[in-house]
C-alpha cells in the first residue's frame, strides 16, 4: 500500500489540487472527508526533537476522528530532499520520522486500525531531487506543468477585465499580455 500522491510543479494550485480531491470524494459519496494542510512552518523547529514531535502528533491526528482525512503536505522539498553529507540534522530526523510515519499509516490501513487516511505531498522541486526512499511511499507522482499561453490568457481574462488591464497599460490587450508571460503562474495575474 501506498500513502497517495505527490504533486510536483513550479506552478500554483497545489493546495486546489489537494482540496479538490476532498471535493471530489464528497460529490462521489465519501462522507466527512477532512482536509488536514501542514505549511512547512508548522513542522519546523528550532528546538531539537520538536519537529518530530509535530509530525508523529499529526499523524496521530489524521488516524482518529469520524469520516476519512486528506493529510496535505506543503513544500516537502525543505524536509525531503536527497540526503547528502551537507544535510542538516534536524532535516534529516524530520525526514526519517516523516518515513517512519508514512510507512506505519500503510501498515494500519492494511490493518484497518484506524480511519482511512490519504497523504498528498506538495513540493517545487522535481521528483529526482527529492529523498527517494520518501518518493517511493508515494503510489502516485503528478507533475503541474506552467500554463502554455491559452491557459496564461484564460487566467488573465479571469482575474483582470479588459478595462481594468487598459488601465494598467493602455497598450497592452489579453493577447499582448499572454505573449509577454510566458513563464508566469496564477498568482501573477492577480495583481
Amino acid at each position: 500500500a501506498h500513502a497517495g500522491s505527490l504533486i510536483c510543479s513550479h506552478a500554483q494550485g497545489k493546495t486546489m489540487l489537494a482540496r479538490s480531491i476532498v471535493a471530489e470524494a464528497s460529490r462521489h459519496g465519501v462522507p466527512s472527508m477532512e482536509f488536514i494542510a501542514l505549511p512547512p512552518s508548522s513542522l519546523l523547529s528550532k528546538y531539537v526533537g520538536e519537529s518530530e514531535k509535530q509530525m508523529a502528533e499529526v499523524f496521530a491526528y489524521a488516524k482518529h476522528g469520524d469520516g476519512s482525512a486528506l493529510l496535505f503536505f506543503d513544500e516537502v522539498d525543505s524536509f525531503a530532499l536527497q540526503r547528502g553529507d551537507d544535510t542538516d540534522t534536524g532535516t534529516r530526523r524530520l525526514l526519517l520520522e516523516s518515513l517512519l510515519q508514512l510507512s506505519d499509516l500503510q501498515r494500519s490501513s492494511s490493518a484497518k486500525e484506524h480511519r482511512p487516511v490519504i497523504v498528498v505531498a506538495a513540493t517545487n522541486a522535481k521528483v529526482e531531487d527529492l529523498d527517494a526512499s520518501f518518493v517511493r511511499r508515494f503510489e502516485r507522482q503528478i507533475e503541474v506543468p506552467l500554463p502554455d499561453a491559452g491557459a496564461r490568457e484564460l487566467m488573465l481574462r479571469c482575474a483582470r477585465s479588459p478595462a481594468a488591464l487598459r488601465a494598467a497599460s493602455p497598450d497592452m490587450n489579453h493577447t499582448s499580455w499572454r505573449a509577454q508571460t510566458p513563464h508566469e503562474v496564477g498568482r501573477a495575474f492577480d495583481q
